[in-house]
């Protein structure tokens, strides 16, 4: 089989399960080393793969597991977590399939498909097992090995034909997978972690293994979904080297302190008032939202119908979609930053770190200052979450912090940039 044989073949499979996967690139002026997908690549989107596919069975498996103890009230709460953030994520998932398939139907005269009982069972399996990113993880990880194969027959045009293609879909997958991650698994180790601290007695229990291994797992998909997410975005930009093995080691470690930090500190607020806790929660959502309103670049880019000129004035349904999806990322911003253009963020990583450690710090004196609390919810040496909560609350955020600061001054691809343009 030829490559060009063996693009097609790709391009028939992925036909139905990704529209964009016909799509026609333009690769003349690309060079050939920026479209070559080295081992790294492929070790990035398996790991991806193997981190999404953890979270799920253990989240699944403790949901299973309050039910096998007839906890229900917990095991409706995870399946809540699990079930209404994924609906929403296939819901922009399937939108961005839609607008590929239009984009594709506008060129050919290929029908457009209707609705089947199968097609309405793979909706409903997607939403339940969140396969969504799955499957786009998967298309992705295709169209690497293809081009892997055709660099090898020395297809040139096949290769970055196929680099595009993975390209595409990796920047499709940033944002599903952001969102899988910040709607569905912080929300879920804020509950996890909450249920740890209401019911544990200092004793080892089955129960408490399940729920470790659902907040060890979601912690570390968490810390790669935004490594993962920050490397999809410089890898979309042909101009710009791509974040090397330990800017992504380093950028894992920072995301994965900071969310560990800020969900502690969230669950710590609950375990003070729920009320308080909602309260807190929805005051940070709506000045992050804000925040991103003010700042509606991104957003607005996103939401942009494309057959418009770039410079026309936004329609009302354009800016009620921004709005949703600024409401959508103000919620992220509990947890972690993400940033929308390739402007420069040292004032916006200023000032929402400072706003997160004033928080943390607020929740961590609160804690401190009410001994009541902690005398009702624990049986033994309360001492021990007198001090061990406001640790983990603000150790992993100083170190997460530190971490940043040494990837920003050391390891950021415009240094590396930086060094190659010297004569």
């Amino acid at each position: 089989m030829t490559c060009e044989q063996l693009t097609n073949a790709t391009d028939e499979a992925e036909i139905e399960e990704s529209p964009s996967s016909t799509a026609k690139f333009d690769v003349i002026d690309m060079p050939s080393k920026k479209a070559t997908v080295s081992n790294y690549e492929v070790f990035i989107l398996i790991m991806s793969i193997v981190t999404h596919i953890t979270d799920i069975i253990f989240d699944i498996n403790v949901a299973c597991h309050y039910f096998y103890i007839k906890e229900y009230n917990y095991f409706a709460s995870t399946v809540i977590v699990i079930l209404v953030p994924s609906l929403i994520n296939n819901a922009v998932s399937y939108r961005m399939r839609q607008q590929d398939r239009e984009k594709i139907l506008e060129n050919t005269s290929e029908e457009k498909q209707s609705w089947n009982c199968s097609k309405i069972f793979g909706n409903i399996s997607s939403i339940i097992f969140q396969v969504a990113p799955l499957r786009r993880y998967w298309t992705a990880l295709k169209y690497s090995l293809a081009s892997r194969k055709c660099q090898k027959l020395e297809d040139t045009a096949g290769q970055k034909q196929n680099y595009l293609k993975m390209v595409k879909e990796n920047q499709d997958i940033a944002l599903i997978t952001i969102l899988e991650c910040f709607l569905e698994t912080a929300p879920q180790q804020v509950l996890q972690c909450s249920i740890i601290l209401t019911n544990f007695r200092g004793e080892f229990s089955i129960t408490l293994v399940h729920q470790i291994l659902c907040i060890a797992s979601s912690f570390i998909s968490m810390g790669w979904t935004m490594a993962s997410y920050n490397r999809s975005i410089r890898l979309a930009q042909d101009d710009k080297l791509n974040i090397g093995s330990t800017g992504t080691i380093l950028q894992f470690l920072w995301h994965l302190l900071i969310t560990v930090s800020r969900i502690i500190t969230f669950a710590t607020s609950l375990m003070l008032s729920t009320v308080g806790s909602v309260i807190f929660i929805v005051v940070h959502w709506f000045a992050m939202t804000t925040w991103i309103i003010r700042d509606s670049h991104g957003t607005t880019e996103f939401c942009r119908n494309r057959e418009k000129p770039p410079h026309a004035n936004l329609s009302l349904i354009e800016r009620f979609n921004s709005t949703c999806f600024s409401f959508l990322f103000g919620f992220i911003y509990n947890f972690a930053y993400v940033n929308f253009d390739d402007n420069s963020t040292y004032m916006r990583h200023f000032f929402y770190y400072t706003v997160c450690i004033i928080e943390n710090m607020i929740v961590c004196t609160i804690w401190i200052l009410t001994p009541s609390v902690r005398t009702i919810c624990f049986c033994f040496n309360s001492m021990c979450y007198l001090c061990a909560l406001p640790v983990f609350c603000l150790l992993p955020y100083v170190f997460g912090v530190a971490i940043m600061i040494t990837y920003y001054l050391f390891f950021h691809p415009s240094k590396r940039q930086k060094v190659l343009n010297e004569p």
